[in-house]
């Protein structure tokens, strides 16, 4: 990325429309709060839709399916009714059918922006927002999609700001796509901005094939130039522009990224991660891409993770 365009592009980021995916469970309603906080912040356009997925219907008779829209329309209308919604532009939609279809439509009708959804942080195909489903919107939604955890704290006081923004970045084309986010949010709420870059292992020294330990010297000497580097690499990012209205500070982990990237948030006390995301051509392709460091990060992190997606 040019460095020069970077302010330009953040301002060009913006949040008109927010489409908020629930189940009604204990996971929904914590990531409806950081939605619902947002979009009065932005005062967005917030959509509240819920999927009842289509089942064969010979495994399902008509009278229970019937059920379950009934049982779905009223806890909308519980959510109809909360104080979050008075002062919102707001519609609660319901739909039957592909959860992944159904939301991705909804993304193109509504323009949305964002997508928010939370997660169990369990293991298996739970409901909406657990395993494949949850893979599939990160994976392929063509809007930045806010992941909220177990872990995550509730927005205080339901402002809709953040304060502390970790982004973690491996100099990829989906890491220079998200960074426009980072700095948006970032400037929008004043808030203090950490990029950081998580460098795995180290080479073998030269002519020493077959090494497997180095000595202390040797590695802190590889330590201290590869952080040098490095540090001037995520420097670079950022425009001079966006560096004064940013502040922000850079860190180097060596490590296994999830594990680095949620110690530094937690060191720092973020209350936004933002990651870029590969591009998929299907939700099948996206099983197989590490996923599972993905979800791991999602399920344990302390605060929501903003992905966007190459």
């Amino acid at each position: 990325m040019n460095p020069t365009m970077e302010l330009q592009e953040a301002t060009s980021v913006s949040l008109k429309s927010i489409l908020f995916a629930t189940d009604f469970s204990v996971a929904s309603e914590k990531a409806f709060e950081h939605a619902s906080a947002l979009a009065r912040r932005h005062d967005c356009k917030f959509s509240v839709v819920h999927v009842i997925p289509q089942v064969r219907a010979a495994l399902v008779p008509a009278l229970e399916e019937d059920l379950q829209w009934q049982h779905a329309r009223q806890a909308m209308d519980i959510l109809a009714g909360r104080d979050e919604l008075k002062h919102t532009r707001h519609q609660l939609l319901l739909r039957r059918g592909s959860v992944w279809n159904a939301l991705s439509n909804l993304i193109q009708e509504e323009a949305v922006d964002l997508l928010v959804v939370g997660t169990h942080g369990r293991g298996g195909l739970e409901k909406l927002i657990v395993g494949s489903i949850a893979e599939e919107m990160v994976r392929l939604a063509t809007c930045a999609v806010m992941t909220v955890g177990p872990n995550a704290a509730v927005p205080s006081p339901l402002s809709g700001e953040f304060h502390r923004i970790l982004f973690a970045t491996d100099f990829s084309p989906a890491s220079e796509k998200a960074l426009p986010y980072a700095t948006f949010f970032a400037q929008q709420s004043g808030a203090k901005l950490m990029l950081l870059h998580v460098v795995q292992g180290a080479p073998l020294p030269s002519g020493e094939l077959g090494s497997t330990f180095y000595d202390e010297a040797t590695t802190a000497k590889w330590e201290s130039e590869t952080r040098a580097v490095t540090l001037e690499r995520l420097k670079e990012l950022l425009s001079a522009e966006a560096t004064t209205l940013c502040k922000p500070n850079y860190e180097v982990a060596f490590g296994i990224p999830t594990t680095e990237i949620l110690y530094s948030a937690e060191k720092h006390q973020s209350d936004l991660i933002v990651i870029g995301a590969k591009r998929v051509v299907s939700a099948a392709a996206s099983a197989h891409i590490s996923w599972a460091a993905s979800h791991e990060l999602i399920c344990h992190a302390m605060c929501p993770v903003l992905t966007i997606r190459e």
